[in-house]
């Protein structure tokens, strides 16, 4: 038995084959393969195939690999769209390390241009169903092309529940810790209002739910930041503290309005009013706490 170099008809992979078996089975893809049918034989680059291979492998986590198919496809069909758009899926769902300087925005807007035009529209709601929520460890160059996306869209199509949606979970309460940018929670009641305004009659409680599950993760983990740190609470001293706690109140009081049923918002809140009066009455006396202690006796009546 010798083992002969050959090409798997289906992914195009490097193969060594024995070459006194009849069937033998690819190594990379899984397909069975005929010997006497491949050996010594060109074959060309079965585009289809490697198209599912490479998505079956983002699914399953092999990144790296996926890439390497994916570039395969391009060095064949450079405008190939399925491919481009493959790539930025691998680029974005790989490791945060490894791929940190690659920006999908690249390749999906590839993907988008080499798209036939009844297609473009999808492949971009596509993008957005998987990632318009806001991710801490992400590229920031494609962060913005997300929301250049979803404000594009909107611009377009401005009775669109879904692009609402996208536009609230894309906002990044989180964040207020570094910049104190208290209109990203106004435009966040905003943009899930709408949502909710223009969601169809039958899912409007699903997509209450939604909201009402992003926020409060969002949420939770900010009040955490703020409450649980001194230094930070300091810095918020440059604003006044306080209003950064009401505006946040507002979105939580937002939440509480959406859901009747869900006792975790009233929870937050008179724990959220008892933080402030608390921290602020104690550090930095002549605060006007009027507002929260009333809200908190509101809340503790219920």
């Amino acid at each position: 038995m010798k083992f002969v170099p050959a090409k798997c008809p289906s992914c195009n992979g490097d193969l060594q084959i024995p070459d006194d078996r009849e069937f033998v089975k690819c190594m990379y893809c899984g397909v069975d393969i005929k010997v006497r049918e491949v050996l010594n034989l060109r074959y060309d680059v079965n585009i289809p195939n490697l198209l599912k291979l490479g998505n079956s492998l983002i699914e399953a986590g092999n990144t790296k690999k996926a890439i390497d198919t994916f570039n395969k496809i391009l060095e064949n069909a450079a405008e190939n769209y399925e491919a481009w758009f493959g790539l930025g899926f691998a680029y974005r769902d790989g490791d945060y390390a490894t791929y940190a300087d690659e920006n999908p925005a690249n390749y999906f807007s590839n993907a988008i241009k080499y798209a036939p035009d009844e297609k473009k529209y999808e492949l971009k709601m596509t993008i957005l169903r998987k990632y318009a929520e806001y991710e801490m460890y992400e590229n920031s160059d494609f962060t913005e092309y997300k929301n250049k996306l979803i404000d594009d869209l909107i611009e377009e199509d401005s009775n669109n529940y879904e692009l609402w949606m996208f536009k609230g979970v894309s906002c990044d309460i989180y964040s207020l810790k570094d910049d104190y940018d208290i209109e990203k929670l106004k435009n966040i009641i905003s943009a899930f209002s709408n949502a909710v305004k223009y969601s169809p009659v039958d899912i409007v409680d699903e997509v209450k739910n939604k909201i009402s599950d992003n926020l409060y993760r969002q949420i939770i983990s900010l009040f955490h930041y703020v409450s649980g740190d001194d230094r930070h609470i300091i810095e918020l001293e440059k604003i006044k503290g306080e209003a950064i706690y009401k505006w946040i109140l507002e979105i939580v009081e937002y939440a509480d309005s959406l859901i009747s049923i869900d006792n975790r918002w009233n929870k937050l809140k008179n724990s959220m009013c008892k933080d402030v009066i608390n921290y602020y009455g104690y550090r930095y006396q002549g605060y006007n706490l009027k507002f929260y202690k009333n809200k908190l006796k509101e809340y503790k009546k219920d």
